[in-house]
């Protein structure tokens, strides 16, 4: 549990550069394609997605749910990237520029815990759900 200190710290640095509240130009909207879930989505939307409860309840769900495993004790920082579908819906849960083969225990929690998330509010473009690549750092 204590390494979740520096998972939090990631995480507060994060939600202060996402923050849901954030608008940017309806410019920006503009999407890409995700090979993994094979959808266009968006990195720059006018209001970001928002786990629910905020990001202290995130931290929380992280907190209740990642088991630490001794054999994976690792110190590092690592990217999760995942999409956030215009439902809320998480998909395509990898560790950036990993293969699934070169993984270790750590990030194979860290992705077992994506998978069990809830739904979160969707990000939005011009006033429409979006699918929206969401980057989330975990160090351990």
């Amino acid at each position: 549990m204590k390494n979740l200190i520096h998972f939090i710290f990631c995480l507060l640095i994060l939600a202060c550069n996402t923050s849901s509240k954030q608008k940017i130009s309806s410019d920006s909207c503009n999407p890409t394609y995700d090979s993994i879930t094979k959808a266009q989505v968006y990195t720059f939307v006018e209001e970001a997605p928002l786990y629910p409860g905020g990001t202290g309840a995130l931290i929380k769900f992280f907190e209740e749910n990642f088991r630490y495993h001794k054999e994976g004790v690792s110190n590092g920082l690592f990217m999760m990237e995942f999409v956030i579908d215009n439902t809320g819906a998480l998909s395509g849960q990898r560790i950036r520029n990993k293969t699934k083969a070169s993984l270790n225990i750590m990030e194979v929690e860290a992705l077992r815990v994506l998978q069990v998330m809830p739904k979160w509010r969707p990000g939005k473009c011009k006033g429409k759900a979006v699918n929206v690549l969401f980057y989330l750092p975990l160090n351990l």
